[in-house]
């Protein structure tokens, strides 16, 4: 019986995608500790060679996002999307979308609900993101589409698990992955209110002088340096592990900029319709500004995994038995750098691994402080582990 709603259900994926002859290449369960936050759905219309092939490829494609959570708030979107985004994504990459990126991780203007969909796929050569079918952010830059797949499919996925099932490698669990998939919908009310968030605030006229001094006087941003030597990825082979150049300026406190210089943008009173919560923190800061923080966020991360680097070590008895495998493992530190909570979001199916990879991970305890820029009490990251026993 269930086979029979699988082939119908299928059968209703590709006819609806028929116009478009993308077709459904896989479903994946994105999930911490006990908690699913979303399924994700990848279409294409091609699926050849290996997946660097196909990333790098101009072949249509369509992410789709459906949310499982009770709530994801614009901000657990943009830490969902930042880092995956940042370290499967060359330096030029980062650099040639830098606005657009910008633009897609904080395109919430509101919490996402349990049932509401994202899409990114492809028309007429744009990029569109939609929730729940409503426009919310176009890109014009080609191929800005493989640059947010490479989030979900690139060397350091969300999970590997994730990542087999959205390209169809992991069979066990489409079946299930796919009914859970399609039992989600919107409710009613959310049409509506997502259409509110395409309508216009009006906000009366901001004294350009002030903003501007905000920016070229008072802040005196500097230009962050390239953040190409920074290594990103923790590679243990035997008992060497891949050595990281030292860092660069970027990843100094003092050459990041100092929140109490930053001068939040001056807006007067809305007059027609009051923002969120979630939008007076978007709306505190100019868009250089956020620029400039999503950059010290990257740089900051890509800094944080050099350092969990240092302390890596290849257990002896699974080089021994030539263990290899991907861990990821999810780290909450303060301020200071101290290791507020640590636990292993991806696992290996070594235990010795796991282990391995949360004990240098407890070991690097304290990271590096947190930039003043960043100004917040904590900060939430992943360090992936990549063991190959040669």
């Amino acid at each position: 019986m269930n086979r029979i709603i699988l082939f119908v259900m299928l059968c209703c994926i590709f006819s609806s995608s028929s116009s478009e002859d993308l077709h459904l290449v896989g479903v994946g369960e994105y999930k911490e500790l006990s908690s699913t936050y979303y399924y994700g759905a990848l279409y294409s219309d091609s699926l050849k060679g290996d997946v660097k092939s196909f990333l790098d490829s101009s072949s249509n494609k369509k992410l789709v996002m459906r949310v499982v959570k009770d709530k994801i708030s614009p901000r657990r979107f943009y830490r969902l999307w930042i880092q995956t985004l940042a370290i499967n994504n060359t330096e030029s990459n980062l650099n040639k979308y830098e606005d657009d990126i910008l633009s897609f991780t904080y395109m919430l203007k509101g919490s996402l609900k349990r049932g509401d969909e994202v899409t990114i796929e492809v028309k007429s050569g744009d990029t569109i993101a939609r929730v729940n079918g409503r426009n919310i952010k176009t890109f014009k830059k080609p191929g800005f589409i493989n640059v947010v797949l490479r989030g979900w499919v690139g060397r350091h996925p969300p999970t590997s698990s994730f990542k087999d099932s959205l390209l169809g490698v992991d069979k066990s669990t489409q079946q299930q992955h796919l009914l859970e998939y399609r039992s989600l919908f919107p409710e009613k009310d959310r049409y509506k209110e997502i259409d509110k968030w395409n309508e216009k605030i009006i906000v009366a006229k901001v004294d350009k002088k002030t903003d501007g001094d905000a920016i070229k006087k008072d802040v005196q941003i500097p230009v962050p340096t390239s953040l190409k030597k920074v290594d990103t990825d923790i590679v243990v082979s035997k008992k060497i592990i891949k050595s990281t150049p030292k860092p660069t300026s970027v990843q100094k406190d003092n050459s990041v900029l100092i929140a109490s210089k930053i001068q939040p943008k001056t807006t007067s009173k809305v007059t027609k319709k009051k923002s969120t919560a979630e939008q007076e923190i978007q709306n505190k800061y100019t868009i250089s500004q956020l620029r400039y923080l999503q950059k010290a966020n990257v740089a900051y991360y890509k800094n944080l995994i050099k350092h969990a680097g240092k302390y890596t070590k290849y257990p002896k008895r699974a080089l021994r038995y030539k263990q290899s495998g991907y861990v990821k493992v999810s780290v909450e530190i303060d301020s200071s750098g101290k290791v507020l909570n640590a636990f292993v979001l991806d696992k290996s199916k070594y235990s010795l691994l796991n282990s391995a990879a949360l004990k240098s991970t407890l070991k690097a305890s304290p990271f590096p402080r947190m930039p003043k820029l960043i100004s917040e009490n904590k900060f939430e990251f992943t360090v992936p582990f990549n063991f190959k026993a040669n």
